[in-house]
């Protein structure tokens, strides 16, 4: 009977000390998990934590030399302003776009990236009137919370304070023009944030060997054998006549040409009296045409038909058209065009080679996307296509 009541202890033990083993803990030990989640676990859980959070945002310097800190995957981007939108279209981003201002809602034919594009945008929320130096919508822009603000200025200060009013981050980009530095920095610098440098680097070669072949083609013509040219109706400040021009403007810059409005000293846009235009009498003018300017040629043409028919360029039937240089600052794709179109015309011989259309459909394409290809055909739909014009005879 003693050794049964033994074997019957010993086998108690063993069952007891079974059951602490499965459960993981000795007899000694406080029940101070009640999720039953070791402490070996907990602090693993918290690193990784810490860990994710670390990971979720980044600080990047933008082009105006600011620190600022984005979440390390931008999904969404607010554009303020059709230069801001240009910029993201540019670097390959279009998809990331979640507003927009009102103008990019309606068909603007004069900015390539917002007219290929009105269509997506008018279903987006509206962040700001558009216009140079116009209204934001701050409260617009709050509720839509994008990852990133980008801001078109070359002011740190004004990217602060809307940075500081939304509580969002606000990265501020700049570009003038396609030879320019800025250009390449703000490519390079949005193909980053976006995760587009593949995109961009390929954009930003492409205008580099542009920039070349305009150049090569052009840089040992003779000045005496390059003919004299203007460029009338410009706009800056609203819509323009004939006196409205460009010094050093890049197309005519880029391809040697002889602008006749270099001699002024001045440098970008500015006013010349007619006068002017008539003492130099152009070889070739070049003419904007986009909104009413059209209409402020014809007018100025009706009340003084001499002043036109006296110009060499107009009794050669040497008037042609450009693009639209300018539209709420530079459209820098139309710019490289125009630098195109000028030297076939300007320059047929060594350019004899170049299909205008084919090249300025490849333009399109690389710096706004696929619908860019089409964007002459939406030109001329509109009747602002280019070509001579024959609005002075």
């Amino acid at each position: 009977m003693k050794k049964f009541i033994k074997l019957l202890s010993l086998l108690l033990v063993l069952v007891v000390t079974l059951s602490l083993c499965a459960c993981g803990r000795r007899p000694d030990q406080e029940n101070t998990d009640p999720d039953n989640t070791t402490a070996d676990t907990k602090p693993e859980t918290s690193q990784e934590s810490v860990d994710t959070s670390e990971e979720a945002t980044r600080v990047v310097t933008d082009v105006l030399d600011r620190e600022v800190e984005i979440p390390s995957v931008v999904e969404s981007v607010a554009c303020p302003g059709l230069p801001s939108t240009r910029m993201v279209v540019y670097a390959g981003a279009m998809d990331k776009i979640t507003g927009v201002t009102e103008n990019e809602k309606t068909e603007m034919t004069c900015a390539p990236c917002s007219d290929v594009y009105h269509e997506k945008f008018a279903a987006l929320p509206s962040i700001g009137s558009g216009w140079p130096n116009s209204e934001i919508y701050q409260e617009e822009l709050v509720l839509l919370d994008p990852d990133v603000i980008v801001l078109f200025t070359n002011d740190a200060a004004q990217a602060d304070e809307l940075q500081d009013q939304t509580g969002l981050p606000v990265i501020g980009v700049f570009a003038t023009d396609f030879v320019n530095d800025d250009f390449v920095d703000t490519m390079n610098f949005l193909g980053d944030v976006f995760g587009t440098k593949e995109h961009t680097d390929a954009l930003v070669d492409f205008v580099k060997v542009c920039i070349e072949d305009l150049d090569n083609r052009t840089c040992d013509i003779p000045d005496e054998d390059k003919p004299a040219v203007y460029y009338g109706a410009v706009s800056f400040r609203g819509y323009n006549g004939i006196d409205a021009t460009y010094a050093h403007y890049i197309p005519f810059e880029v391809i040697h040409a002889k602008n006749v409005a270099d001699e002024t000293g001045g440098n970008g846009s500015m006013t010349v009296e007619k006068e002017q235009v008539a003492t130099w009498d152009p070889d070739i003018l070049f003419v904007n045409m986009e909104g009413p300017t059209l209409d402020i040629l014809k007018s100025d043409f009706e009340t003084n038909p001499d002043f036109y028919q006296e110009l060499s360029a107009v009794k050669n039937g040497m008037v042609y058209s450009q693009g639209a240089y300018n539209c709420v600052y530079t459209n820098i794709e139309m710019s490289l065009v125009n630098a195109y179109y000028a030297a076939t015309i300007i320059y047929p011989e060594q350019f004899s080679d170049i299909d205008f259309e084919t090249k300025a459909a490849e333009i399109f394409e690389m710096f706004v996307g696929e619908p860019g290809a089409a964007y002459l055909n939406l030109l001329d739909e509109a009747g602002l296509g280019f070509g001579q014009v024959a609005i002075f005879n």
